[in-house]
């Protein structure tokens, strides 16, 4: 179990999903390709300052413990768990244990938005849920490390 590592937070953490423009301490990023795409890394590190993202992340922890700070609220995930929001929340990993690994995927909005998934699905996460997954199954694991590898390939059949 790790000690929960908070820099940059100060004791009254401000609200920055109020400011109309990010603060200093946060990054916002647009992707423009409208495609799929994965984080390049698997190892999980404490983040500076919060961000944003226009597109859906999800994130499958394959061994290890990460805190997330996700607008305002702390939420620990384990091995096994999975997490799905939308990245113009602003959210950053504040803590997590040696050696903790996780898939990264990112869906574009307009994917999100025409999935077959329920209306109370789909607000929950446009209105700024985090919504955590905690009992894989057992194709979960070698799932997401496979679509990691699809997307990062060089093979355009494979990405699409």
């Amino acid at each position: 179990m790790s000690t929960p590592i908070v820099s940059g937070l100060g004791e009254k953490p401000r609200d920055p999903h109020r400011q109309p423009v990010p603060p200093r301490d946060s990054t916002t990023v647009v992707f423009d390709d409208h495609r799929f795409c994965v984080g390049r890394e698997l190892d999980v590190g404490v983040m500076a300052a919060p961000h944003r993202h226009s597109q859906i992340e999800i994130n499958f922890i394959l061994n290890g413990d990460v805190t997330y700070w996700f607008d305002g609220q702390e939420t620990r995930l384990q091995t096994g768990d999975l997490a799905l929001f939308w990245g113009m929340v602003p959210h950053r990993t504040i803590a997590c244990a040696p050696g903790t690994r996780f898939v990264c995927l990112y869906v574009p909005l307009g994917v999100f938005l025409s999935a077959r998934v329920s209306d109370r699905f789909r607000s929950a996460v446009l209105f700024g849920s985090m919504l955590v997954g905690a009992r894989p199954l057992i194709s979960d694991l070698p799932n997401f490390s496979r679509w990691r590898e699809d997307l990062l390939s060089e093979d355009r059949a494979l990405n699409d």
